[in-house]
C-alpha cells in the first residue's frame, strides 16, 4: 500500500462547507461543474403568458397561453417549475 501524497492526505481530512462530508466523498466538491441551484420554492402570482420566451428554470420554451410565474421577483418560469405546486 502506497503512502498518500500530502495533498491527498489533506483532502481526506477536509470537509465540504455545504454538506459537511469529507471532500473526497462529496460530489459537490469533486465535481468540476458548479452544483445546480436549489429548486425555486417562492413564486409570484400565476398568469398566462402573452409572449413566447424561455423558462430560466427548465430551459424549455414558454408559449403564449402557458401558465407562468416569477421566481423570487426574477425572470418568468413555467408555473409547474416550482415546488409549491
Amino acid at each position: 500500500m502506497s503512502t498518500p501524497s500530502p495533498a491527498e492526505f489533506m483532502a481526506t481530512k477536509e470537509r465540504c462547507e455545504l454538506t459537511e462530508l469529507l471532500v473526497i466523498e462529496c460530489a459537490h466538491c469533486r465535481s468540476p461543474l458548479v452544483a445546480p441551484p436549489p429548486p425555486v420554492t417562492h413564486r409570484g402570482p400565476t398568469i398566462r403568458a402573452s409572449y413566447e420566451t424561455d423558462c430560466v428554470e427548465c430551459g424549455d420554451r414558454i408559449y403564449e397561453g402557458d401558465e407562468i410565474t416569477t421566481c423570487d421577483d426574477g425572470p418568468w418560469i413555467h408555473a409547474e417549475c416550482t415546488e409549491e405546486n
